[in-house]
């Protein structure tokens, strides 16, 4: 995947989605192989999300170049991000990520060789689950952002599985940019005269 984008952070986000629909509980795992090295938080990584718009809730475990995990998420629509990571050189790419929702939590695993799993902790060795009220359709997927909306970050993705309902069956085909659109100046020149 490649993708620019100011951030997944803040109030909306700004980033490309490859996702499909889940209904209920399931999961999402990818073994992320490597990320350019766009900014220290050029992130990659799987994601729950309640809509395509911008401003979504959303849940997203990801890795970034410098080496750390980070559990961030948007409890509802247009409100802050919040996140939980590790100090830089916490993990070595490829690494795998694993993201599960049951009902409205979000537990967040990880692995360096996708047989040994271990939570994703913060802080004082404290596993981060997460509460976010999402309807029971949601969208899940891969997601990358470089930070830096001039420049473009590659992540090379493999071994991308879902578990629970998920639409449409086979790989992730469609994706798209998830950005915040300004809407036209009323006051915008239309033509000389």
């Amino acid at each position: 995947m490649v993708g620019s984008g100011a951030d997944v952070w803040g109030t909306i986000d700004d980033f490309h989605f490859a996702g499909k629909k889940l209904k209920g509980d399931g999961s999402i795992t990818v073994r992320i192989e490597s990320l350019e090295n766009v900014h220290e938080w050029t992130k990659a990584g799987v994601m729950f999300r309640s809509t395509l718009e911008p401003d979504s809730s959303n849940a997203m475990l990801l890795a970034t170049p410098s080496g750390r995990l980070s559990l961030q998420y948007r409890r509802a629509d247009n409100e802050a991000s919040y996140s939980a990571y590790t100090d830089p050189n916490t993990m070595q790419l490829p690494h795998w990520l694993h993201l599960i929702r049951q009902g409205n939590r979000f537990t967040a695993l990880h692995s360096s060789d996708g047989a040994t799993w271990e939570d994703v902790l913060f802080g004082s060795d404290q596993r981060i689950t997460i509460e976010i009220p999402m309807d029971q359709t949601v969208y899940v997927g891969l997601a990358v952002t470089s930070h830096d909306v001039t420049k473009t970050a590659e992540a090379r993705t493999s071994h991308v599985a879902t578990t629970g309902n998920v639409s449409p069956p086979g790989p992730f085909t469609e994706s798209q940019n998830i950005r915040f659109q300004l809407p036209p100046s009323p006051n915008a020149a239309v033509g000389n005269k």
